[in-house]
C-alpha cells in the first residue's frame, strides 16, 4: 500500500513591539507562541520568524525585519504570513496597503490571529483597511498627546498667596 503524504504548508511570522516591554502578555515571545499555536492548529509549519523589537511602525517604514520578510516572500520561502494584529505591520494605512500588495504579488496569504481576516473577500479587504486606519489614528492621537505634554511646564511655578 502506497503511503500518501500531505504537502507541507510553509508559513512565517512577523512580530513587533514599539518599545522594549516588561509586559509578558505582548512580548515578542508571547506573539510568536500564539502565532505558532494558531499555525499548528491550521497545519502550517512556521519556517521563518521575522521581528523588529522596540521599533516604531509609525515612524519607520523600512524596518529590518519587515524588509527581510518581504524579500523572502518574493523568493517564495513561505506561503502564509502570520501577524498578531494588523497594526504590527504598519501604523500608516498607506504603508500597510503597500505591504499587503507586495505579499499578494508574492502569492502570500496574510493572517492576523487577533483579527479574523480573509483578504480574498470584499469584507476582509474592508476590515483590513479599517484596522490599518485605526492603527494610524491611534498613533497620530498618541503623538499629539505626547507633543502637547512636552509643551506643558513640568513644574509650574508656585505663586504664594498675597
Amino acid at each position: 500500500m502506497k503511503k500518501t503524504t500531505t504537502p507541507r504548508i510553509l508559513g512565517a511570522c512577523y512580530v513587533r513591539t514599539a518599545t522594549i516591554t516588561n509586559d509578558p502578555s505582548f512580548s515578542l515571545e508571547a506573539q510568536i507562541e500564539q502565532i505558532k499555536a494558531r499555525a499548528a492548529a491550521e497545519g502550517v509549519e512556521i519556517v521563518k520568524i521575522y521581528s523588529d523589537e522596540a521599533t516604531s511602525a509609525h515612524k519607520t517604514k523600512c524596518r529590518p525585519g519587515i524588509m527581510k520578510m518581504l524579500d523572502d516572500a518574493r523568493k517564495g520561502e513561505f506561503s502564509i504570513l502570520y501577524v498578531h494584529k494588523i497594526d504590527r505591520l504598519a501604523r500608516h494605512l498607506e504603508w500597510a496597503v503597500e505591504i499587503i500588495k507586495q505579499l499578494q504579488r508574492a502569492n502570500v496569504t496574510l493572517k492576523a490571529i487577533e483579527e479574523n481576516l480573509h483578504m480574498d473577500t470584499p469584507e476582509g479587504k474592508l476590515m483590513f483597511h479599517m484596522l490599518a486606519s485605526l492603527g494610524e489614528f491611534y498613533s497620530d492621537q498618541r503623538s499629539k498627546k505626547i507633543s502637547v505634554s512636552k509643551r506643558q511646564p513640568q513644574n509650574p511655578p508656585i505663586i504664594p498667596d498675597a
